[in-house]
């Protein structure tokens, strides 16, 4: 957990600094972590990816799978759909541009959900 936690750290110090690619990587070392050793859809791989969706966006890359993966695993987890509503200020309080928060949001609201 100590090495979870330091690695948040690093992530969000690598976004501070503008260094998109390896905040992403950490995001996903992250989420591949949760993935394996927490339970399943544990409420930190909705946060890893919503993380690495606002990185991929800064990059101007496909973030559609880190999105998607946000939302429905916020949906697993919570069982109806807040994921907006809960998710705003972590957004907003993210080391990105605002065109980047707003186009992550308009992505979130947009993205279809299977169950």
């Amino acid at each position: 957990k100590d090495a979870q936690e330091l690695r948040v750290a690093q992530a969000m110090a690598l976004m501070q600094l503008g260094r998109w690619e390896e905040a992403l990587q950490t995001w996903r070392q992250l989420a591949a972590f949760a993935c394996h050793h927490c339970p399943p859809y544990d409420e930190a791989l909705a946060v890893f990816a919503t993380q690495a969706a606002l990185c991929a966006l800064e990059m101007k890359a496909d973030a559609s799978q880190y999105v998607k993966s946000a939302i429905e695993s916020h949906r697993m987890a919570f069982g109806f759909d807040c994921f907006r509503w809960r998710y705003q200020r972590e957004v907003e309080e993210s080391s990105v541009s605002a065109g980047v928060k707003e186009s992550f949001l308009s992505a979130a609201a947009g993205c279809p959900l299977e169950l």
